[in-house]
């Protein structure tokens, strides 16, 4: 269980003064709906803006009555014309796109203006005095309000029965059309008093989840009745807490209009897949999953047309009479499909004069912005927990009320009209706000002070209720407030199958679910569990894996078919996942690629059969050996490698020898820093990649006290060059070393001279200390941990030594055999920042011993894991960023 949030509500008790603790935020304390009613209850009719005050105050009769007590200017009218057919704004819409020759985009917009201003001002024409509206279109609509029964000419005109006593709470929320209806004599009352009230704490928590999940330990089917949540609908914490509430079988209201129905949306989908000329199996997953199709979401990125499956060509039909149809037809179609009573859809759709058109383009457009536009309100519950939107209401009529995010995202936009006070508008917002945060006997603000690492904004109204600026939730933080929720520790939620399977310790992960685990554990987790599409460059990968290998085992094959049969194979491959307009481009890569594979095998050389310790032969399908029926004989090529005392295990494309292997890529080439800076542990900051790190430690098992190398090869690196005539076989190579010693054991390697060697005040200085004194130098140099990779470092720590252990071996002067004090110094600066360099592009001993012991603790955590749950944080403490992981969509932030 959570942290218990809620008390008992005893209607006699001051359990909110109880529970409130400082803040330093202040507001004006307002009247509860029951001390309003008290002074409101012996009024004829009482106004008020908001419709959930209304409610509020009705509920508090004690007898019923005929007519009305509390209303809104606006419900009033309808209901004294209710047997007339009087429409508001989206009645007018059709009437006027039926009286005009206006499209209707355009007579949307017009409309919106005319009855913001109307609202505002409580005057019609008025808006013609504004240059940008004073043309036809605008009189044109303005004609057809004039010509149809409508609320807002009713307003306009309405007299309130002189006889009756008449109350307004909350005036400031009044628009000039409200105060039309309004008498001039009615006694006005405002919600708020001269006292100030202390803000309740804030509870902080340090996730989306965590907040969902206290709410939800502190909701029951006998208090929901009682509880309200006032939450962003846009935001996560809607969807979240929707779900949860669903999970525990608690019912809830919330508005939900006809746009939001699952079965119009699904409709529209299959209406707008019907009018699409090539369409991916992606884009029609949501409508088959509705209509009880399944397709594999390894199809995700096929297009539809190229595709054999009964599933699919079944829907291709429904989408060819869908698209040949009208929009009654379409639906009928639909609604045979699914099994289910679509008469909502059909009946909004006659509504708007479009049901026996035909299906288009242009009216599937009208129809999207028509429901985009329009708030059609459909059937909503009546009882549970109150879903309220901090933008919509100021008033939340349940004893117990629960705040969530609070953020910027509560701040209100005021529409930027020059018929609109901005100054007004601003001030009814923050009254609004300051009366929202009373609601209820208790108050509970739940929030987050950081997502990702990234400070979150409070909603600006805050600064209004102190003299301090507000930047971050950290300024309204105090540690007795931070909130942790045990996740593990969940309730029932949904109904769940258990299923008796011994969890097995894990004992051996490849380079790229070792490099979700590092950086992620919970993108690993969901990896794991879902099924990914087929990617186009995955598939064009595989493919020129394909005939890398095939070329390897059968060179003989392709010199005798040419090229140009493998591209044309390559080509029909792909098809079903590449657009026609990318074929050109495909088909030139594939000339490079299948060019620089055959280039770069002929040039490595290797052996056709080899003892190859660590690695052994798995069976997988060739494309191009089964086209031809010709086995794969060879073992040097996807050599497979499975360690569990390393943990490790792998498929190597091509093993060159026993200390040189090779993997394929056909991305971009990464230099060999890179490459070493997101695989050292010592250097590692951002998403990792342990690929070559992880084949080197399964190549160094076989060969221990061997210099290893490991080759990556991107195929496709030099495409632009090629295309120009100038490409370079060598542009698309990048090999790590591994020496199997430490860093300053090492120091006399020849890699390391030959690398020292290549710039003249270097050279000048190895060659005046000859073979002894460079030995004798290397020997006594011994670089600090720190400094072997910061060339800053090295210099400050060892530029000094470094240069008298130099010194001792050379002659100071000038001419030949001689350097100079300057000369000396220079050679040894460059020397130092030379060694840091190839220490960076380069594995030592140290670095794959310290990457054995991380790959063992992940193995361990990733055992552990599967017992308490996959977290989010890395044990790297490197800072995650969503959009590099592979299901961040799922991951709450």
């Amino acid at each position: 269980m959570g942290p218990e949030l809620v008390t008992d509500i005893d209607q006699n008790s001051s359990v909110a003064e109880e529970q409130e603790k400082e803040t330093g935020l202040q507001v004006e304390k307002t009247l509860s709906v029951d001390k309003i009613y008290e002074k409101v209850q012996d009024y004829d009719l009482v106004f008020t803006a908001e419709a959930s005050l209304r409610d509020a105050l009705n509920t508090r009769l004690e007898e019923p009555i005929l007519g009305h007590f509390a209303t809104t200017p606006m419900i009033y009218i309808l209901s004294n014309y209710q047997n007339q057919d009087v429409v508001k704004e989206r009645g007018l819409f059709l009437e006027a796109v039926e009286q005009t020759d206006l499209s209707w985009k355009q007579t949307s917009y017009l409309l919106e203006n005319i009855i913001q201003y109307w609202l505002e001002t409580g005057e019609l024409e008025a808006i013609l005095d504004y240059e940008k509206f004073d043309n036809q279109p605008t009189r044109k609509i303005i004609e057809a309000i004039e010509n149809t029964e409508n609320v807002y000419s009713k307003m306009q005109d309405f007299q309130v029965d002189e006889e009756k006593d008449v109350a307004i709470v909350n005036p400031h929320q009044f628009n000039g059309l409200d105060k039309k209806v309004v008498p001039d004599d009615a006694d006005e009352f405002s919600v708020f008093t001269d006292e100030k009230k202390e803000v309740p704490e804030f509870k902080f928590y340090n996730s989306t989840t965590e907040i969902v999940r206290a709410v939800q330990e502190n909701i029951t089917e006998e208090n929901c009745q009682d509880v309200a949540i006032v939450i962003n609908p846009e935001s996560m914490y809607g969807s979240l807490i929707e779900s949860a509430l669903r999970s525990e079988g608690i019912p809830f209201m919330a508005q939900k209009g006809f746009s939001e129905s699952e079965k119009l949306r699904t409709c529209l989908q299959l209406i707008q897949l019907s009018l699409s000329e090539r369409v991916l199996v992606k884009e029609c997953q949501p409508v088959l999953k509705r209509l009880d199709k399944t397709v594999s979401v390894k199809s995700n990125n096929d297009y539809l047309e190229e595709m054999e499956n009964s599933e699919l060509e079944d829907f291709e039909s429904l989408l060819q009479e869908v698209r040949e149809g009208t929009f009654g037809e379409a639906i009928e179609l639909f609604e045979d499909e699914l099994g289910e009573d679509c008469t909502e859809l059909e009946d909004n759709l006659e509504e708007l004069g479009i049901l026996d058109q035909k299906v288009t383009e242009d009216n599937l457009s009208r129809i999207q912005y028509y429901l985009d536009t329009y708030d059609i309100e459909s059937e909503k519950t009546s009882k549970g927990v109150l879903l309220a939107s901090p933008k919509s209401s100021a008033y939340v009529d349940r004893p117990i009320v629960f705040y969530l995010g609070m953020d910027s995202s509560w701040n209100s936009s005021i529409p930027e009209k020059p018929w609109i006070d901005q100054e007004k508008q601003e001030d009814t917002n923050l009254r609004d706000f300051k009366t929202l945060i009373q609601n209820g006997e208790q108050q509970h603000f739940l929030v987050q002070e950081k997502q990702l690492n990234e400070e979150i904004t409070p909603c600006l109204y805050f600064n209004e209720l102190t003299d301090e600026t507000i930047e971050s939730f950290n300024n309204l933080k105090k540690e007795e407030n931070q909130y942790t929720i045990d996740l593990s520790s969940q309730k029932q939620g949904f109904k769940k199958k258990e299923y008796d399977i011994d969890k097995k310790e894990v004992e051996t992960i490849s380079q790229s679910s070792l490099n979700k685990l590092a950086y992620c554990p919970k993108d690993y987790f969901f990896s794991k569990l879902t099924e990914s599409a087929d990617q186009e460059y995955f598939r064009k990968g595989s493919i020129f894996h394909d005939f890398a290998e095939f070329y390897v085992n059968h060179p003989e094959t392709v010199e005798e078919k040419g090229d140009e049969k493998f591209i044309e194979m390559m080509l029909k491959e792909m098809s079903s996942i590449v657009d026609d307009l990318q074929k050109d481009i495909l088909r030139t890569e594939f000339e490079v690629g299948i060019k620089n594979i055959k280039q770069f095998i002929d040039r490595t050389g290797f052996e056709s059969q080899a003892e190859l310790d660590g690695f052994t032969d798995r069976e997988d399908e060739n494309f191009f050996s089964d086209y031809f029926d010709k086995e794969l004989e060879k073992n040097v090529t996807e050599a497979w490698f499975e360690n569990p005392d390393l943990g490790v295990k792998g498929k190597a494309d091509l093993v060159v020898s026993q200390n040189k292997i090779v993997d394929y890529k056909s991305g971009d080439r990464k230099t060999a820093s890179s490459i070493v800076r997101k695989s050292n542990l010592e250097l590692l900051d951002r998403k990792p990649n342990f690929q070559a790190m992880l084949y080197l430690v399964q190549l160094r098992s076989a060969n221990p006290e061997q210099k290893l190398e490991f080759t990556f090869f991107h195929f496709l690196n030099n495409l632009d060059e090629e295309m120009s005539g100038g490409g370079e076989l060598d542009d698309n190579i990048v090999t790590i070393s591994y020496f199997p010693n430490r860093f300053n054991e090492g120091l006399l390697n020849e890699d390391i001279r030959d690398y020292l060697y290549s710039a003249k005040k270097r050279r000048s200085l190895i060659d005046n200390l000859g073979e002894t004194g460079y030995s004798s130098v290397m020997e006594d140099l011994k670089l600090e941990k720190e400094a072997q990779y910061d060339k800053d470092l090295a210099l400050e720590k060892h530029l000094e030594d470094f240069t008298d252990l130099c010194r001792a071996h050379i002659t100071i002067g000038r001419g030949s055999g001689k350097l100079t004090e300057n000369q000396l110094e220079k050679g040894c600066k460059s020397v130092l920042k030379q060694l840091v360099y190839f220490r960076k592009e380069n594995y030592f001993k140290d670095d794959l011993d310290s990457f054995q012991e991380f790959l063992q603790d992940e193995l361990d955590d990733l055992s552990q894991f599967q017992l308490d749950g996959f977290p989010l944080e890395n044990s790297l403490e490197i800072k995650i960023d969503h959009s590099d992981l592979d299901h961040g969509d799922m991951i709450p932030r």
